[in-house]
């Protein structure tokens, strides 16, 4: 998110708006400038869902067979 701030005699600051959003979007960093985001996306965007996750319980009972 992002929001407009003028400064002067008060401090005012604007409505927030989404600053970016992509499709699958899985992470982000800025330039060492500030000026630019690296963002992280499936090279096919359209449409992209981030993939499963598996959560493995009770991993160390196999670990004695």
């Amino acid at each position: 998110m992002a929001v407009p701030v003028v400064i002067g005699p008060d401090v005012t600051v604007g409505a927030p708006r989404e600053l970016f959003g992509a499709a699958g979007m899985t992470g982000y960093a800025p330039s060492s400038d500030g000026q630019r985001f690296l963002v992280n996306v499936p090279a096919d965007a359209t449409g992209a869902t981030a993939p499963p996750i598996t959560v493995v319980l009770n991993w160390g009972a196999g670990l004695k067979n």
